[in-house]
């Protein structure tokens, strides 16, 4: 009786841990959308045996965010550029992304000039808790080097207009004068 009891408990451990979800369940997609440069869209397709009711990603300097029906969206600032991210979380148990199925959610970013996508781990948590890091998840780039020097740019170019109309604006020495009398002058 106990070697029973023990078996189904060992058979029942084997079946559960074959049923966990992995990130390898959940595919994610990111692209910026074409013809809109600002835009950036996730697609999410689940195929782990329970509902996706959370997502976590790294967003940089996107505003305005974009989730889908029943869900809501949050920022979450960190102490570094690069770590603010994007949370998007179902409303209720009804809206989450049922297995087979895939939702898209988007941001837009406060810049259209951005870098290439990057590769990094995004957080996924399913209906009964399990939290999944997918890695190497595409999202947002940073904004170029040379953007984020823009200001220092402008205000270097400002100061140097400001040189040159100093310099030009300055009245002509007495030197620089042309003379009225001595042997030139016709009189």
């Amino acid at each position: 009786m106990l070697y029973c009891r023990l078996f189904g408990l060992l058979s029942l451990a084997i079946v559960t841990v074959a049923q966990a979800a992995s990130p390898q369940d959940i595919d994610i997609d990111g692209v910026r959308v074409p013809g809109n440069l600002r835009t950036f869209r996730w697609t999410i397709t689940n195929q782990a045996d329970q509902p996706i009711v959370y997502f976590r990603a790294p967003r940089y300097l996107s505003e305005t965010l974009m989730p889908p029906d029943g869900w809501e969206a949050t920022i979450t600032t960190g102490e570094n550029h690069g770590d603010n991210e994007v949370v998007f979380q179902a409303r209720a148990t009804g809206y989450g992304i049922y297995p087979g199925k895939s939702m898209t959610f988007e941001i837009r970013d406060t810049r259209a000039e951005r870098g290439t996508k990057l590769h990094k781990p995004a957080t996924i948590r399913l209906s009964d808790g399990t939290e999944l890091v997918i890695p190497e998840t595409p999202c947002p780039g940073p904004e170029p080097e040379y953007l984020r020097q823009l200001p220092l740019i402008g205000l270097g170019v400002m100061f140097g207009l400001f040189l040159l109309w100093q310099v030009l604006r300055r009245k002509p020495s007495a030197s620089s004068e042309p003379s009225t009398g001595g042997a030139d002058n016709p009189s």
